[in-house]
């Protein structure tokens, strides 16, 4: 299973490219793919350390090696069955605020960190890879 974080990612799934049970958890979550955001970079499993076993609730964003940002589902608490979004990026002068929040739909969480990424590194006079504005 250690290849899932390298291999499966919900841009492989998108593709239909990746088999695999948490890939398969992750398509059944982009049903009506015409009318919702489409992901413009990597997202992967989240890994902690070589132990542990990604699942289809906890995702990491990648622009190359970059980090961009961290999805998951919070399960429990007054937010419970919610996508927490947190934007991340490479180390940088300024950062922006918000860099985190919920959202009720997975691909809105996507879309919520990439925006928050592409915002960051236009502040600090740089661009992600697939920010074309």
């Amino acid at each position: 299973m250690a290849a899932l974080s390298c291999r499966n990612d919900i841009s492989n799934s998108l593709k239909g490219n990746s088999p695999g049970l948490i890939i398969w958890t992750a398509e059944a979550m982009f049903q009506d793919m015409a009318t919702k955001y489409h992901p413009l970079y990597k997202w992967r499993g989240t890994k902690i350390d070589e132990s542990d076993q990604p699942t289809d609730l906890d995702w990491l964003g990648y622009d190359g090696q970059t980090i961009i940002g961290r999805i998951r589902m919070e399960s429990g608490g007054p937010q419970n069955g919610m996508w927490q979004w947190s934007g991340l990026g490479p180390r940088v002068h300024q950062r922006l605020t918000p860099q985190q929040g919920f959202e009720a739909e997975l691909r809105e969480a996507i879309r919520k960190v990439e925006e928050y990424y592409h915002r960051l590194m236009r502040l600090n006079g740089m661009r992600g890879s697939k920010d074309d504005r």
